[in-house]
């Protein structure tokens, strides 16, 4: 995270808004997991009267860098003061529709993060899907999503054989479940399973 020389001001703004900031609604579900999450437009409803109300604001920016695609994520105050972080934007095609939705959905998690609003329930939409405080999806995160791939018929052994650093499906990261979700999701919206897997060498 990066900031302005001082972020007293907008520090102190932070804590009063956090104070007013509204629960954010998890009322869209996902396609591929059948969960409710809190959209990008819940997370702005939640956050933005009290940031407005404390003088400070947000800027979201998709930029290219030397590692690719990437959002910095900007929360500033009326004094000038600022904090940022930027993070990866990931995204299966290139094509314009792929990598705006891409592009929606970080913005929803890193707004949220860098504003610390509270949805109304647990989120198994890729972030929450890990247990707090764990490197790891959940147990029961990790056999949803197996279920949903098994009826797209792709078993363990092509997700296995699809991703080199994993010897089992016990010790997926949270980066190859998101990377899952989002392949998932694409090939129920249309696409086929070849293209992100091969035939499993017997």
């Amino acid at each position: 995270m990066r900031t302005s020389e001082s972020v007293t001001d907008l520090y102190k703004a932070l804590v009063k808004a956090q104070s007013e900031f509204k629960v954010a609604l998890k009322d869209t579900q996902n396609d591929f997991t059948k969960k409710n999450y809190a959209d990008f437009q819940s997370i702005v409803e939640a956050a933005r009267p009290a940031m407005t109300a404390n003088s400070l604001g947000f800027i979201q920016m998709p930029c290219e860098s030397e590692k690719g695609l990437v959002l910095v994520t900007r929360i500033f105050h009326t004094s000038g003061q600022w904090y940022e972080s930027t993070a990866p934007v990931r995204s299966q095609k290139e094509d314009p529709q792929s990598v705006g939705a891409a592009i929606t959905y970080m913005k929803r998690y890193m707004l949220q993060a860098a504003l610390g609003v509270v949805a109304s329930d647990e989120d198994s939409d890729a972030e929450k899907a890990m247990n707090r405080g764990e490197e790891r999806p959940s147990t029961d995160s990790i056999r949803k999503l197996l279920l949903g791939f098994e009826k797209l018929g792709v078993g363990s052994a092509k997700i296995l054989d699809k991703y080199s650093s994993l010897k089992s499906i016990e010790d997926m990261t949270y980066d190859i479940y998101e990377d899952l979700v989002q392949i998932g999701t694409a090939i129920k919206k249309g696409d086929k399973a070849d293209k992100y897997f091969k035939a499993v060498q017997k």
